[in-house]
């Protein structure tokens, strides 16, 4: 937290001798808004040191001085003298709400000044008067005023999307480091305990506040720990009872709410969470209601405002992204709900802040880049009752893997979005005409900071039912595993596995490579230059634009190159033999594309492997490895005798009888 901030001392020489009422301005002393003084007497000649002035209440020096604050002060110190006797003047500092904090009389008889001083750790002074007491009225005068404050939270700017300014409430804490307290039995600070420095009555801090037990501290520190993997904050506990305490201070009252919290601001009071002395003290468990609402009232400590307030920001969420699939702060646990109540059944509530707060804490406070940087992988359980949660990842190769699932899952690794793991792990928001209302995913990607790609999760790992996969815009690895899949790489060069099943597969921008595996799959590249291989059984395999390279595998694969020149490669017989099990060429383009067979042996009667031998459109000599040019009906042959009996061992069929030629052959 920050430390006391003294300001220049006020000497009284500053205004003509005679000034009435003068105000203090001090244009720099806090970070978010004007602060001054104004002292409620008269400038007079120090009758104890005649060449320095001072502020008596009049020219007589007899009557109150007062010492009023704009905002409140953590510290003050001042000499008050000339009294005529011990205990004849009495000093009393007010705080928020005229609530008397402190009481002190002055202890000598002396035309030398005495000199007071207090320093509460927090803003409570609000203001200060100096007054005669006892029969006879004395004479003082005060001189020599210093001010100390805590300047401990700033003004916040909206960032212009309304992701994120529909939680801006306008300030935030100054400092990166945020210090919390929890109250104690035997706590001295102004506002709480039952000492002689409290102002008991506030309606602010209450009498009947108490301890957090350890349960409570626990769970504190569960949310702090979940707060600060996202945001650019490091928390920090202090004792509450030795110097300053907390700028977040926690304690148990009684309230009209479960919880409550103080957005960050000057007073004491502001950054303090306190729950209901009614409410469980055991230790909440992420996704429970009573950690649900005490993570929401933390978020406020820190800055954050529900989506469907217009205070503050002024930025209301649209009706239907308000809901606690994007924020905890929001009063609706899905969309189009009232904000009266929020009805998720038990277990079913966020476990983590949602995307729209963390990019609000980042904006606020910057993002935790060190939060998982190395290569992460998030194991998914198929035996947890619910997933409901926002990743946030500060870096390195990360893998999303529900390996473990049987059922069908979604996987979707663009920022904003969400992953479906198993239905009955749905969160259940409420009730909606008669039907059960579940959140629209149990895995939430956190929002990019600033563009920065780092916080992406890059790769994804389904499990043996019918899996959908999305990458993002960085190079992701997408492996179905076994089922029918459907693999969407998206942006940049992305690796695609299918595995077993009949899988979709779309590479989409940038330069992708594409592997079917077993199961009849349609590979589709799409834009850049790609590589598509079928694997096993009778594979679809279509590269659209760019530079593509289409490996059929074995199976009876059909093959497109689309636009642009293609390469059709083939590694063995068995990729394409003679017959019914042969593949089929759809658009091979004479002089632009290539058909590829440098891989494979083409003479079966010698060790080693031999290259192929094009003789054009003759018939096969009887001698192995020959690669001829055949038609058959509307369409052309490429087939190749490799055993030397006259016979195709090997055929590629060509629709549309191209006019092939050598140099369309690599050999």
């Amino acid at each position: 937290m920050s430390r006391t901030t003294w300001l220049d001392r006020i000497t009284l020489s500053e205004f003509p001798i005679g000034t009435v009422d003068p105000v203090y301005p001090f244009a720099d002393a806090l970070h978010a808004g004007e602060f001054s003084v104004r002292i409620r007497g008269q400038i007079v000649p120090d009758s104890c040191d005649p060449t320095s002035p001072a502020i008596a209440a009049n020219t007589f020096y007899q009557g109150p001085v007062a010492l009023v604050f704009s905002h409140p002060v953590s510290a003050l110190a001042l000499d008050a003298g000339c009294f005529d006797a011990a205990r004849s003047t009495r000093i009393i500092l007010y705080g928020l709400n005229d609530y008397r904090i402190v009481r002190v009389d002055n202890s000598v008889d002396t035309a030398v000044y005495e000199h007071f001083s207090w320093d509460f750790g927090e803003n409570v002074i609000k203001r200060v008067v100096i007054a005669p007491i006892g029969e006879e009225p004395a004479g003082f005068a005060v001189d020599n005023i210093d001010i100390g404050l805590r300047a401990e939270h700033r003004t916040a700017d909206i960032s212009g999307r309304v992701e994120i300014d529909n939680l801006i409430w306008g300030t935030r804490w100054a400092a990166r480091t945020v210090t919390y307290s929890f109250l104690e039995a035997d706590s001295r600070q102004p506002g709480y305990g039952d000492g002689p420095e409290t102002f008991p009555s506030s309606a602010i801090r209450k009498t009947t506040m108490a301890p957090f037990s350890d349960g409570q501290k626990a769970m504190t520190r569960d949310a702090l720990d979940l707060i600060d993997d996202v945001a650019g904050l490091v928390f920090r506990e202090v004792n509450d009872k030795t110097g300053a305490p907390g700028m977040i201070r926690l304690a148990r009252a009684d309230i009209p709410a479960p919880a409550d919290g103080f957005y960050p601001g000057h007073e004491a009071h502001m950054g303090d969470v306190r729950i209901d002395v009614s409410r469980p003290t055991g230790r909440a468990a992420p996704g429970s209601y009573d950690f649900y609402v005490f993570i929401h009232e933390m978020l406020h400590a820190l800055g954050l405002k529900h989506p469907h307030d217009r205070g503050g920001s002024g930025v209301v969420l649209p009706a239907g992204r308000d809901s606690h699939e994007f924020s905890v702060m929001s009063y609706r646990s899905f969309p189009g709900q009232s904000v009266a109540d929020v009805t998720n059944k038990p277990g079913s509530f966020p476990q983590t802040p949602m995307m729209n707060d963390i990019a609000a804490l980042q904006h606020l406070y910057g993002p935790n880049w060190e939060t998982r940087s190395g290569d992460s992988s998030y194991v998914f359980d198929p035996l947890k009752p619910r997933l409901f949660e926002t990743i946030w990842d500060g870096g390195g190769e990360d893998t999303y893997d529900a390996s473990a699932y049987s059922v069908g899952v979604s996987l979707d690794l663009r920022p904003g979005r969400w992953s479906v793991l198993a239905p009955s792990q749905l969160a259940r928001l409420g009730q909606r005409d008669g039907d059960t209302v579940t959140a629209r995913g149990s895995i939430f990607n956190a929002l990019m900071y600033r563009g920065d790609e780092r916080s992406l999760i890059e790769n994804a790992i389904g499990g043996s039912g019918d899996d959908r996969l999305i990458g993002n815009q960085v190079r992701n690895d997408l492996t179905g595993g076994r089922g029918d899949d459907r693999l969407d790489g998206l942006a940049r060069g992305d690796w695609l596995f299918g595995g077993p099943g009949a899988d979709l597969m779309i590479g989409g921008t940038g330069n992708d490579w594409l592997w079917g595996g077993r199961g009849e799959d349609l590979l589709r590249g799409d834009s850049g230059d790609d590589r598509l291989f079928g694997g096993r059984d009778d594979d679809t395999l279509m590269g659209s634009t760019g530079r593509d390279r289409l490996d059929g595998g074995s199976g009876a694969d059909r093959l497109l190159g689309g636009f642009d020149a293609d390469s059709f490669v083939f590694r063995d017989e068995v990729d394409s033999p003679a017959g019914r099990g042969r593949d089929v060429i759809v658009d091979f383009v004479p002089g632009l594309d290539r058909i590829e067979l440098a891989g494979m042996d083409a003479d079966a009667t010698h060790a080693g492997r031999q290259g192929w031998h094009f003789v054009g459109a003759a018939a096969f000599s009887g001698t192995a490895g020959e690669l001829r040019h055949a038609t058959t009906g509307r369409h052309g042959l490429i087939e190749g005798d490799s055993d030397g009996d006259g016979q195709a061992d090997f055929q590629i069929l060509l629709l549309h009888d191209p006019a092939i030629t050598a140099a369309d052959l690599v050999l």
